[in-house]
């Protein structure tokens, strides 16, 4: 079974190419004006956002409209499934489906630079919940299908999902 281990040591060689940005030159955009009907507002909020795309490669939003209650209970839910023990996260394995973007992803397991030593992170990812017989999914479309869910956490699902609907929203 993959390791899962959270303190393993970071080899520095695996980061080449990350830009070390400190805490405090993180980008925080106010995002309220989007909401707004000033189109000279909105724009400078686009170029904000492009400029912390482009500069830094992460942004905090502000003013998001999103209820503290919700992320906070997204987060709760995301320490209940890092808790449990490694066997029952694997019941979820992203590699259970066949699809790219779902599922409990073990430390070491996703290579976003394929030319770089496995990334340092470990995931439950879910997207848009996909029928298992949608057209797209069953055409072999990697981004498509459904999501996987522990079965042990009563609400994980309500809650993580209902989460992801309130940041597609966004």
């Amino acid at each position: 079974m993959p390791s899962d281990s959270t303190n393993a040591a970071i080899d520095e060689s695996a980061l080449r190419g990350a830009k070390r940005v400190p805490l405090t030159d993180l980008p925080v955009i106010d995002i309220g004006p989007l909401f707004g009907s000033d189109r000279g507002a909105k724009k400078s909020v686009a170029s904000e956002i492009d400029k912390a795309g482009r500069e830094v490669g992460f942004l905090y939003l502000r003013n998001h409209g999103i209820p503290d209650a919700t992320t906070e209970a997204a987060f709760d839910e995301a320490r209940r499934i890092f808790a449990l023990p490694l066997e029952e996260k694997m019941k979820t394995h992203v590699k259970k489906v066949r699809t790219l973007t779902r599922d409990y992803v073990p430390m070491f397991e996703v290579h976003a630079d394929k030319d770089a030593k496995p990334d340092f992170h470990k995931a439950f990812e879910s997207a848009l919940e996909v029928a298992p017989d949608d057209l797209d999914h069953l055409a072999g479309n990697l981004l498509c299908g459904p999501n996987q869910w522990p079965e042990s956490l009563p609400g994980f699902r309500e809650t993580v999902y209902g989460y992801y609907e309130a940041l597609n929203r966004l």
